[in-house]
């Protein structure tokens, strides 16, 4: 983070740190950057990372200079349980009212006088497949949304992927201590499964248990609410996904009842089938920005 802040003069670009005023906690750490330095309202995206990340890694994995070159203002931000904010208060997990983090954000973006209030789009990556598509469904200050990939149930999502790392299946309504287990054991089973567990789980939501975590992750359901967004949308879903989250992303995008929306699949055959499409990200990014641009465009 002291990198990114001292490499911000040299990007070429108006950037500058940002503190958003946040009622339920310290203030979230982020970045604007502008698209020009003339002080113009002009379209800007704000980008919503997952569960693993950060706002500085976003630069890269979402193609900020991407959108700047298309004329689109770019704002990242570490929401609750995200590196930025947990690192310096541990007690700032992730919640499932992605709304409330989003509003502050929000409120503090369409006050300046490089944003255009009307044309804020939001871009979800990772986890940010649910956490932007849940603030959207609540925020109508939202003109447009992207989400790579939708997330209908991450419950769901975590579940197939454990037990597809265990060497039998789970019994039903396994208990807490069958979990713990299993999270003792996880290195010996599968060690990139054990690594998430930890820090991409555990950590970013408090839980002290893999059972904990487990019952914590229901709450993270866009199931009921995906019939309340309103705004255009563009879903991508990579082919290296799990078939559930390649079933998640497919079904929220059907579900959608918006004026305009457009799904793409990111291909092995594009070298974008990675998950989010960070292994071609010169094209995922112009696949977004270019949508966007046009969207945002009206």
């Amino acid at each position: 983070m002291s990198c990114f802040d001292r490499a911000l003069p040299l990007l070429g670009t108006p950037a500058e740190r940002l503190r958003v005023p946040y009622r339920d906690g310290p203030n979230l750490p982020g970045y604007f950057f502008a698209a020009a330095g003339d002080g113009a309202p002009r379209p800007t995206v704000v980008i919503w990372g997952g569960g693993g990340g950060h706002g500085e890694e976003l630069y890269f994995l979402a193609g900020v200079p991407e959108a700047l070159a298309r004329g689109l203002n770019v704002v990242l931000f570490h929401g609750p349980g995200q590196r930025g904010l947990l690192h310096h208060h541990p007690g700032q997990v992730m919640r499932a009212d992605a709304e409330v983090p989003l509003g502050a954000v929000l409120d503090h973006v369409a006050a300046r006088p490089e944003v255009r209030p009307d044309r804020i789009a939001l871009y979800g990556l990772s986890f940010g497949g649910y956490l932007a598509p849940r603030a959207a469904a609540f925020d109508r200050r939202v003109a447009a949304l992207v989400a790579n990939a939708p997330i209908l149930d991450i419950h769901e999502a975590i579940m197939d992927a454990i037990t597809t790392a265990l060497p039998t299946p789970p019994p039903p309504d396994a208990p807490d201590a069958f979990w713990d287990e299993v999270h003792r054991q996880a290195a010996a089973l599968d060690w990139t499964l054990a690594a998430t567990i930890e820090n991409s789980m555990l950590w970013t939501t408090g839980a002290a248990s893999l059972g904990e975590f487990l019952r914590l992750t229901r709450a993270f359901r866009l199931t009921d609410l995906v019939e309340r967004i309103t705004v255009p949308v563009l879903s991508l879903s990579a082919d290296g996904e799990s078939a559930v989250q390649r079933a998640q992303a497919a079904s929220f995008h059907e579900r959608l009842d918006v004026p305009h929306k457009r799904f793409h699949r990111l291909t092995v055959a594009d070298g974008a089938d990675a998950h989010c499409g960070i292994g071609n990200i010169a094209l995922t990014s112009s696949i977004v920005y270019d949508w966007l641009a046009g969207v945002l465009a009206g």
